[in-house]
């Protein structure tokens, strides 16, 4: 059976990867997320790179969307697993906040041995300081008979 070729979105190349204090300088560590989606693609591990794609597509799906008063959302910093290729809210996102030391556990495969955090800056002015946009994923999504019933309560 033949596969279809996927493009990778070049905005994956604005989610930057914060290197942990042995990576930084290596200049084989990727930089963003579209060039970690080539890495797994060039070391053939291509269903990797398709779950990075899955994660980051839905990511900015919710972005482009917006709130639709139906779901809610995790929102945190981002982490990719460098096993799964997984990107999302790391498990312990209670101990991921800026500045901790913590390693994000994986919200996929819970592993934490491979895994650094992800970061999309927001545009800005020159000299404005840099504010950066925290990861969402759908945490829950309402039922049709949940909408109903809400809506019912609106009458």
């Amino acid at each position: 059976e033949e596969e279809k070729e996927e493009k990778v979105d070049e905005r994956f190349a604005a989610f930057r990867i914060e290197p942990k204090k042995d990576e930084e300088g290596d200049k084989n560590f990727p930089p963003h997320l579209h060039a970690a989606a080539q890495l797994f693609c060039m070391t053939d591990n291509v269903p990797l790179a398709k779950q990075l794609k899955k994660d980051v597509d839905a990511f900015l799906d919710t972005l482009r969307v917006g709130p639709d008063g139906t779901s809610s959302h995790n929102v945190g910093r981002g982490c990719i697993c460098w096993l799964c290729g997984h990107v999302g809210i790391p498990k312990n996102v209670d101990k991921c906040s800026k500045g901790q030391k913590a390693a994000g556990i994986c919200g996929m495969c819970e592993e934490d041995a491979q895994t650094n955090f992800v970061r999309l800056e927001q545009p800005q002015a020159p000299g404005e300081a840099a504010r950066y946009i925290p990861w969402m994923q759908v945490k829950s999504r309402a039922t049709e008979a949940e909408i109903a019933a809400a809506g019912a309560l609106e009458k």
